[in-house]
């Protein structure tokens, strides 16, 4: 989809995360392998219409959920791709990583997540609060979820 940098968040970013988070600790001190039962990774997708300058828009949004990961031109299509680190799920709790190609007055979000014991639609929730803010900053109308 994106360069280098993009495919290498996709794929490291939430692991690098993940790994030291409760559940790893967790087994490691109950001397227990939970399998794949930390494992399971989830992924949502959307569409969103956006008024003015989409990429300026996109921009902001991705800062009121979270954290510009990177930014670059996608070398296929000459759209660009923004990686933002958020969290969702249960009081925002879980980390997420959401990918959002800029088109002109289209932004196609995907959103990548670990999900724990209980399933949390951490990757859906990711989309949502973006989705959300593109909406507060007046300018998305979700098309496809």
């Amino acid at each position: 989809m994106g360069g280098p940098l993009i495919d290498t968040l996709i794929k490291a970013g939430l692991a690098a995360e993940v790994a030291g988070s409760f559940a790893g600790g967790l087994s490691a001190k109950a001397g227990v392998d939970f399998g794949q039962s930390f494992n399971q990774q989830t992924q949502a997708e959307a569409t969103f219409e956006v008024s003015g300058n989409a990429l300026k828009t996109t921009k902001a949004a991705a800062g009121k959920i979270g954290d510009l990961l990177a930014e670059e031109k996608d070398s296929e299509s000459g759209k660009q791709v923004l990686a933002v680190q958020t969290r969702a799920g249960w009081f925002n709790a879980n980390p997420a990583i959401v990918v959002a190609i800029v088109g002109e007055g289209k932004v196609s979000a995907l959103a990548f997540a670990k999900e724990g014991l209980i399933d949390q639609k951490t990757a859906v929730g990711a989309i949502a609060r973006f989705g959300d803010a593109l909406i507060a900053l007046g300018s998305g109308e979700d098309n496809a979820s």
